[in-house]
């Protein structure tokens, strides 16, 4: 097995990883387990401690009974604190997941079949470019944005918020159960573009970009016995296209032109056309590795909302 190819190495670990995930007496004699095959698992030893982790296997535990339960535990940011807030409160409103206070954060189970019929309207999911490598909204133009859009009368419905940075573990040093955790909310993140109102925040590159043309075509969707179908078909829409200049200074004309570009892309795009496009090249990822999985799923999400 040391000298066999990537691929079988893989094999016997994942074999390993279900044996000690689901064999009460495997786990008690993990540390024989180790011993014993540490070679085997060279670089990957890393992530069998993590399986062997209580609090990771806490969160696969979460995860496979919420997939029985066709449901999924999200975080939320309470729309109400960010409404009270002005500018300069602390604790910052653009600090991260783990830096916000606790009081701001609320946990919501999201049932499949209701993000599918697009009931969830108290919730506003964000749909936004990172400005920086490791700051979504270094000039805080996406929050003013977001906090207008919370004030406006037409919104005073919306209770809950969903914004990656302020929803999802953050950082490079992150324990192997928030790895987990983040992971285990991002699988299932359409359910939120499909289920919920969402906020457009379209900047220059935004149409450049991967995640945030996926987001955008989802919010622009809805979900029956034909699949994916666009909202142009009957109504109900449910995206608000808000212009964000991210720091170079643009015409608001021109950003204007740029959310009429991303409706006449994006409004009436059908499964196939949206999936040639999103393949496209000219759509830009940081991670080459979610365009391809994520592509992978739009016709599993497809036939999953018929």
């Amino acid at each position: 097995l040391y000298q066999a190819d990537t691929w079988r190495r893989r094999q016997f670990l994942s074999s390993v990883w279900q044996l000690l995930s689901e064999n009460p007496l495997a786990l008690e004699q993990a540390d024989l387990v180790l011993d014993n095959m540490a070679l085997v698992f060279e670089g990957s030893l890393h992530t069998l401690l993590a399986v062997l982790d209580p609090e990771v296997r806490k969160v696969e535990r979460r995860a496979r009974d919420e997939k029985k339960r066709r449901v999924c535990t999200f975080t939320f940011v309470r729309a109400d604190v960010l409404r009270d807030m002005e500018d300069g409160d602390q604790p910052n409103p653009m600090a991260w997941h783990q830096e916000l206070d606790a009081s701001w954060l609320e946990t919501r189970e999201i049932e499949m079949e209701r993000a599918y019929n697009g009931e969830y309207d108290d919730i506003c999911t964000i749909s936004h470019r990172w400005e920086e490598k490791d700051h979504p909204d270094a000039s805080s133009n996406q929050w003013r944005k977001i906090k207008h859009h919370l004030k406006l009368e037409e919104n005073q419905g919306i209770t809950h918020v969903w914004y990656d940075y302020w929803c999802l573990p953050q950082g490079k040093g992150l324990s192997e159960a928030e790895k987990a955790d983040f992971n285990r909310q991002l699988k299932l993140v359409n359910l939120l573009y499909l289920g919920s109102r969402v906020l457009l925040l379209v900047d220059q590159s935004y149409m450049e970009r991967f995640w945030c043309c996926f987001e955008a075509w989802l919010s622009m969707q809805r979900c029956g016995p034909n699949g994916l179908t666009p909202l142009t078909d009957g109504g109900g829409k449910r995206y608000t296209i808000v212009p964000v200049d991210s720091g170079r200074a643009l015409a608001h004309a021109d950003l204007a032109q740029q959310s009429e570009l991303l409706v006449g892309m994006w409004a009436g795009c059908r499964v196939d056309e949206a999936k040639q496009h999103l393949s496209s090249d000219a759509i830009k990822v940081t991670n080459q590795k979610d365009k391809k999985t994520q592509l992978a799923k739009v016709d599993q999400l497809n036939d999953e909302v018929r």
